[in-house]
C-alpha cells in the first residue's frame, strides 16, 4: 500500500512487528489520531473532539466488519 510521502525506517519495522492485519490497522489508527492532536490542538475543542469521534466511528466500523467476516452466520 503505498503511503504519501513514504514511512520512516522505525514506522516500517513497527509495521513488521505487527502481528497480523488487526494490528496493523490499530497502530496506523493510533498514530493518525496522535499526529491529528499534536498538529492541530490549536483547533476549538469542539472540532477536534468532533474528528475524534468521527476516526473512532470509523475504527467501530472497521471492527464490526471484522465480526461479520470472522463469525459464520446460523443460516
Amino acid at each position: 500500500l503505498p503511503v504519501l510521502g513514504g514511512g520512516s525506517d522505525a514506522e516500517i519495522q513497527m509495521l513488521k512487528m505487527a502481528r497480523g492485519p488487526l494490528a496493523k490497522t490499530q497502530l496506523c489508527w493510533q498514530w493518525l489520531s496522535e499526529l491529528a492532536i499534536r498538529e492541530h490542538s490549536d483547533l476549538h475543542g469542539a472540532l477536534l473532539s468532533r474528528a475524534m469521534q468521527f476516526m473512532s466511528d470509523g475504527m467501530v466500523a472497521y471492527n464490526d466488519c471484522r465480526k461479520i467476516m470472522f463469525n459464520p452466520f446460523p443460516l
